[in-house]
């Protein structure tokens, strides 16, 4: 039968103290999973937002191709009643969200 050593008395303060340090370093790593956990949904929902801006993109230019016809006649009308208004151009929606950059590190996983 063997004997486990003698503890000084004062192990059970270093004990707690461990313990404290194993259960915190845990909570820490959970918690660095759920920030990359949240940091993939981001990135899937800034793909999912450029590509419906550019679907919105598509349409509008969609709209209007079908409307030049219509937009000449009357840019015609006006240019003809009010020779000295300025030239009409079409005006394209600006990119709502930057792209984003990754590094090599970031894309590989």
């Amino acid at each position: 039968m063997s004997t486990l050593p003698p503890q000084p008395k004062d192990s059970t303060p270093i004990l707690a103290l461990a313990h404290r340090a194993e259960t915190t370093l845990e909570s820490l790593a959970k918690v660095e999973e759920q920030i990359a956990s949240l940091l993939e949904q981001k990135h899937r929902l800034l793909d999912e937002v450029r590509s419906l801006q550019g679907l919105v993109n598509v349409e509008f230019d969609r709209v209007l191709k079908t409307s030049k016809p219509i937009a000449a006649k009357l840019v015609g009308q006006i240019e003809r009643a009010a020779p000295q208004m300025p030239q009409v151009t079409t005006l394209r929606i600006p990119a709502i969200v930057p792209p984003v950059t990754r590094t090599v590190a970031q894309a590989a996983s």
